[in-house]
């Protein structure tokens, strides 16, 4: 079982906590209520050593807008590691707050849930 810290909340971390719950894994989520300070990049650099890996990722892109191609493509993947998932821009991702829910819960076998699970098995493999 893995343990994974979600950086932030909203959608993408609800969906991405459904995901990695699913199978059995346990997930903490840190946002700007879960302490004194607002959770910023200052949050991993003071952790005590051995720091938790980062991984970014691109969500709500659309393939159809030029500068969406242009920053997922170019960006320097140098020193930081950048899933090769990229979570599209689908109105179902957007049901999640309307909801209140995420996708796992309302459409566990969507394509928009499989993003997800494929984003969550590229962090836990480490690929």
């Amino acid at each position: 079982m893995a343990h994974v810290s979600i950086i932030g909340t909203g959608n993408m971390g609800q969906a991405i906590s459904g995901v990695v719950t699913k199978g059995g894994n346990t997930v903490e989520v840190f946002n700007q209520s879960s302490a004194d300070t607002p959770v910023t990049g200052a949050f991993v650099a003071d952790t005590p050593k051995p720091r938790p890996a980062l991984v970014a990722f691109f969500s709500m892109a659309n393939r159809r807008k030029r500068l969406h191609c242009e920053v997922i493509d170019t960006i320097s993947r140098d020193n930081v590691r950048v899933a090769d998932t990229v979570i599209p821009s689908l109105a179902l991702i957007e049901q999640m707050t309307e909801r209140r829910a995420p996708l796992p819960a309302f459409a566990p076998r969507s394509r928009a849930a499989k993003y997800y699970e494929q984003l969550w098995a590229e962090v836990r493999d480490g690929s």
